[in-house]
């Protein structure tokens, strides 16, 4: 047999058997039409009172050719899944509405209140005296005179007492500092916003010089250390501000301390007075130009004028 002659025997085999399905099934419905007939009409001679005929107990179902046990049953239908797919859109939907309708909602109330005005918070203005406590006082800027020889460093210690000077002047002269150097010293008072005059270094010092003197010098000056082999030795340097009768007023303070010397250093004559040989320790002061300078060492006086004639 070929392959196309055997595929044309299954065709038609199957094609015999969804026949004999079909007429089962037509069958099947036709019978089951019948019953239903029969279980009516005993219904509505139950309700009338009437007892059914015999004949009527066992229906006579038509012959039917080779009808099996299996056709007259019907099969259970089969569950069916949630329908999850159809309801998903509707509730989509669903609840577009109802966002739109509380859109509108709150579109009405809103029209219908324009007189509420928005909550705005109160606030309190603080009274002048707690601004003026809160906001700091700016500190002015001091300001620092050039100084008045060139020096080979400055230092810039601040204070707010004048008291407070010989602490933190202390603390500069113990630090390390180099040899044969000058360096300035500049001291901020910084709660009066200015620099320490000279006046009152000479007196936190106790260098022995009158206010008759000072008043001849003017407001600018240079605080000198110098690092010598024996220690630090310091020095002043103070503009000229009134030459007439400052002579007299050094010959005057002079004559109170005694045992003051000339000397002379390259054409410079300056006056001294030595307070300890070992140490080298005194008192020297000279004029240069319109310039006055004070020193506690004969060689710091000697720097100076190094310095200066250079």
């Amino acid at each position: 047999m070929t392959m196309e002659e055997n595929t044309n025997k299954v065709n038609e085999e199957k094609q015999k058997k969804e026949f004999l399905k079909r007429t089962e099934i037509r069958t099947m419905a036709k019978d089951i039409t019948k019953l239903r007939k029969i279980e009516t009409e005993k219904e509505k001679q139950r309700i009338m009172g009437l007892r059914p005929k015999e004949q009527d107990k066992k229906p006579v179902l038509a012959p039917t050719a080779d009808i099996n046990k299996e056709t007259l049953i019907p099969k259970p239908l089969s569950k069916k899944s949630f329908p999850f797919k159809k309801l998903l859109p509707r509730a989509i939907v669903v609840l577009i509405i109802i966002c739109a309708l509380g859109l509108i909602f709150w579109l009405i109330g809103a029209k219908k209140a324009p007189d509420e005005k928005p909550f705005v918070p109160e606030i309190t203005q603080p009274d002048e005296e707690e601004i003026e406590e809160k906001i700091p006082e700016k500190i002015p800027e001091i300001h620092i005179p050039a100084c008045l020889i060139l020096t080979e460093q400055t230092e810039i210690l601040e204070i707010s007492e004048t008291q407070d000077i010989v602490q933190v002047f202390s603390q500069i002269m113990e630090q390390e500092l180099p040899n044969d150097a000058l360096i300035r010293v500049v001291i901020k008072n910084i709660s009066q916003g200015r620099l320490v005059s000279l006046q009152e270094l000479s007196s936190v010092f106790q260098i022995e010089i009158s206010s008759e003197i000072f008043q001849k010098f003017g407001p600018d000056y240079s605080l000198i250390i110098y690092g010598q082999e024996q220690g630090k030795r310091i020095a002043f340097i103070a503009n000229i501000k009134e030459k007439q009768g400052l002579t007299e007023s050094l010959d005057k303070w002079e004559q109170e301390l005694k045992e003051f010397k000339p000397a002379k250093y390259k054409g410079i004559a300056f006056r001294y007075l030595t307070i300890s040989e070992q140490d080298h320790i005194g008192i020297c002061y000279s004029f240069i130009d319109d310039l006055f300078i004070w020193t506690s060492s004969g060689e710091l006086m000697v720097k100076i004028i190094d310095k200066l004639s250079d």
